[in-house]
């Protein structure tokens, strides 16, 4: 209601008190009531109904049912513009297409609920009252239906947040490792001719010390011994949303610009060769491209292989250089993105 409206009904209500309100509103002369203009048809309901009660419920064999009930001086009034409002509703719902803001499954639901109350409806007049009875049957599968999007959105923020705590404890690592060896950890380690992955070098500034104790770094990532390791579920690197596995969505931005790439001398990057700011550059992401938590297995990350990765529908994790995690829509510029997956571009400030 717009503070004007609201001002009228204030005053009215300061003229007459609370229970001459509603009399006060319907001895208004219409005019002064402009704001109900598009409502006109409908007048009978207010100007002729007293009173009302309306009334739900679900059977014990699923049937949802409405009962109203009003109060009139002016039954036939009522009756006729009631049966005026269902015809409405009945050819709107034929002819209306799908919102563009619904997708079309999701609107199905409720225009198939809709057109089976309308379709039901009975209204009776007595003397002095008016009755209005409409029901749905199978009302609790297309209210699940209806409630379907709801809670998937809900569930996909939950999933979303989830996975931004786990990346922002990841970035957390990361600095601790930089702020011990002076560089960040390159995304595969390699010691004489053996491969192993960042993620095991972060493993004890994620209070999994145990765990990288047990790794034996002059074996393979898949040794026999280093294998029962891997198989182990690290619950920060789960994939939100999954059935607990051994493998991981969070993958390096590595190649030669890259975060996670290696830098002088062999070793990781240090913060100051990530001349395009920290805050600017993507270090690691969350792409649905599983593979073994320890495994050394990285790609050069492209933004067509973020935006086009199985499972996107809306968009996908960073987790920035300087710890931060944002989420990047699958609309995203593809010049943005592949500033921010270079530390060296010369690009400032690309979002």
């Amino acid at each position: 209601m717009r503070s004007s409206q609201a001002g009228r009904l204030s005053k009215l209500a300061q003229r007459h008190g609370a229970q001459g309100l509603r009399a006060a509103w319907l001895t208004q002369p219409f005019q002064q009531l402009d704001f109900l203009v598009p409502f006109f048809p409908l007048t009978p309901l207010w100007l002729s109904t007293q009173s009302g009660s309306l009334a739900v419920s679900i059977s014990i064999d699923d049937e949802l049912k409405f009962d109203a009930s009003l109060d009139t001086d002016s039954p036939a009034d009522v009756v006729d513009t009631l049966k005026a409002v269902v015809t409405l509703g009945r050819n709107s719902l034929k002819d209306i297409p799908n919102p563009s803001q619904f997708n079309a499954q999701e609107f199905q639901p409720l225009r198939a609920l809709l057109t089976e109350l309308l379709a039901n409806v009975t209204i009776d007049a007595s003397e002095k009252q008016v009755t209005v009875r409409a029901q749905a049957k199978e009302a609790t599968t297309l209210a699940l239906r209806i409630a379907e999007p709801a809670v998937r959105s809900a569930r996909i923020a939950s999933e979303r947040e989830k996975a931004q705590e786990n990346m922002k404890l990841i970035g957390l690592a990361l600095h601790s490792y930089h702020d011990e060896h002076g560089h960040f950890p390159p995304s595969v380690i390699e010691e004489n001719g053996v491969k192993r992955s960042w993620r095991v070098e972060i493993l004890p500034y994620l209070e999994q010390q145990a765990l990288y104790t047990a790794y034996r770094k002059d074996e393979p990532w898949d040794s026999p011994a280093n294998l029962m390791i891997a198989n182990m579920i690290v619950p920060i690197f789960q994939p939100i949303g999954k059935d607990p596995t051994n493998k991981t969505a969070y993958r390096a931005v590595a190649g030669k610009h890259g975060t996670l790439s290696g830098g002088v001398g062999g070793k990781g990057v240090r913060k100051e060769e990530i001349t395009d700011g920290i805050g600017s550059t993507i270090a690691f992401v969350e792409v649905p491209y599983y593979v073994p938590w320890s495994s050394p297995d990285e790609f050069d990350t492209k933004p067509e292989d973020l935006v086009a990765a199985p499972e996107r529908k809306q968009g996908f994790l960073v987790g920035m250089a300087d710890g931060s995690v944002f989420f990047i829509s699958i609309n995203v510029d593809p010049g943005v993105l592949s500033a921010l997956l270079t530390r060296d571009g010369g690009e400032k400030n690309p979002l």
